[in-house]
């Protein structure tokens, strides 16, 4: 069982140049975390930090790559795309 899910936080104004956020009434700067544990074995699979304005769906393709046949995936409705887990021979549940 593979989790999958991201956080995002507001950061210091001087970091926009890395993690560009929303601007406007928005933070200027964000930073998103986005993760994939395997519930089974009890290893991160992945961490990486990217800006804020990023969508899930940019990881839909790394998570889906990380699942073995007939794996189970659970994440929010941010990850799906039809195009990269109508690939997989893996489970996918998307929360609302």
């Amino acid at each position: 069982m593979i989790i999958a899910d991201s956080s995002s936080q507001d950061i210091s104004s001087r970091l926009k140049e890395v993690y560009k956020g929303s601007g406007g009434s928005a933070s200027n700067a964000c930073c998103k975390l986005q993760s994939a544990y395997d519930y089974k074995f009890g290893s991160i699979l992945l961490v990486e930090d990217m800006k804020g304005t990023l969508p899930d769906q940019k990881y839909s393709k790394y998570i889906g790559g990380l699942a073995d046949k007939n794996d189970f995936i659970l994440a929010d409705l941010g990850y799906q795309t039809f195009e990269t887990f109508d690939k997989q021979r893996a489970f996918f549940c998307f929360t609302i």
